[in-house]
């Protein structure tokens, strides 16, 4: 399944920040959409609302997302 543009650039972000931050997937996933597995599922072709895109880049801009 090809994903779009937008998902690709969202997972690439979520990308670096966690190699910034040195926060695992699970966790990410679980701080930032309550779901453990949001980044498996962008990646299987999950096309979340624009408001949950909007969150998760303001969560990361803002460093709000704590790694534990």
């Amino acid at each position: 399944m090809k994903r779009h543009p937008e998902i690709n650039k969202l997972l690439n972000e979520i990308a670096a920040y966690r190699l910034k931050t040195g926060m695992g997937r699970t966790a990410f996933g679980q701080v930032v959409a309550n779901d453990g597995n949001f980044i498996k599922q962008l990646e299987d072709g999950r096309q979340p609302r624009h408001d949950t895109i909007d969150r998760v880049r303001y969560m990361m801009a803002r460093k709000a997302v704590k790694v534990k």
